[in-house]
């Protein structure tokens, strides 16, 4: 990587990139990452992670974890991603200030982008009045990925999309703010409340961005979540969708013959609402399953996230491999 960009400062009067390996490891090393170990026992949390700390206690199975190495399967991590928010919307600050002061809601029920659906118009005028033109809204994927082919370990990154970016450059824009590395999934009772933790205290405190040269505090939200069906059930606290009750949007029951079923045929269905899902949560554990609730998922502590409609069915697997019918 120093080579590369001693490579790329050879194209220019006076280096942009870091000359040197120290000038490059002083760079990625006050980048804002979190280490959180992980027993690799038991996978228990050993809180968060020092390099001052060579080995770390596990007072669950008694066992003694090695933290030597940062990229042994003993830790996940988190970045804070306000350096990288703040520089996507000044790097498309025109964009940002025509969603925030210029744009005109659609009134005729036409969907032109995402500002035009009932969640983000919803989200929007529940915030103080202060608010309404200095935010940014988060959408949020978790997915496994093999590190290598037939390896049975995997990696896990959280991504972040910005939907006050113009819509062909979303997708391009993606940002890393975690990573877990296990050959087991995710534990996401504990990835998703450190993650939740991190991303609270960004929010109360804003994000500093210079749009067309005024300094204004912005405040990001996660309104919404999409991840396949195999990840969604965990990070919503429910049973997976081949068990009774593990529709995430509806109380249909489910038939069982030879695979779990949800026809809506000849059957009365509710629909799931966020106040009811947060009382079937309170009265849930493990052992006590309500209505394919099983536990309180550290989402329903994100502000403005809505633990029902704040997930959306996956496009791939709903749509292009038709699994819904």
């Amino acid at each position: 990587m120093t080579n590369l960009f001693k490579l790329a400062n050879n194209f220019f009067e006076t280096p942009i990139l870091p000359n040197s390996k120290y000038a490059l490891d002083k760079l990625l090393n006050n980048s804002g990452v979190e280490y959180h170990a992980v027993c690799q026992t038991c996978s228990a949390y050993l809180g968060q992670h020092s390099k001052d700390q060579p080995y770390e206690y596990c007072t669950n199975c008694n066992s003694e974890t090695q933290l030597k190495n940062p990229s042994d399967e003993n830790y996940f991590i988190l970045i804070d991603p306000s350096v990288q928010i703040a520089d996507l919307l000044h790097t498309y600050e025109d964009h940002y200030d025509y969603v925030m002061n210029k744009r005109i809601p659609n009134n005729e029920n036409i969907m032109t982008d995402v500002y035009d659906g009932n969640v983000y118009t919803k989200f929007v005028s529940s915030l103080p009045p202060q608010q309404q033109s200095k935010y940014v809204t988060i959408i949020f994927n978790t997915d496994g990925a093999p590190k290598f082919e037939n390896s049975k370990k995997s990696i896990w990154p959280i991504y972040l999309m910005l939907h006050e970016l113009p819509q062909q450059e979303r997708m391009n824009n993606l940002i890393c703010c975690g990573l877990w590395f296990n050959e087991k999934k995710p534990d996401m009772i504990l990835f998703m409340d450190k993650f939740v933790n991190m991303f609270n205290n960004i929010t109360s405190q804003g994000i500093r961005c210079n749009i067309k040269n005024e300094d204004i505090t912005i405040t990001p939200y996660i309104v919404s979540c999409c991840v396949d069906s195999v990840a969604r059930a965990p990070m919503q606290g429910m049973k997976q969708f081949n068990g009774y009750y593990g529709c995430n949007w509806c109380l249909h029951p489910g038939e069982h013959d030879g695979v779990m079923m949800y026809t809506l045929q000849d059957v009365p269905v509710s629909l799931r609402t966020h106040e009811d899902t947060l009382q079937l949560m309170l009265q849930s554990d493990i052992d006590h399953i309500n209505f394919g609730v099983k536990y309180a998922s550290p989402l329903i502590n994100l502000p403005s996230f809505n633990i029902v409609d704040g997930f959306v069915p996956d496009y791939m697997h709903f749509c292009l491999e038709g699994v819904a019918k």
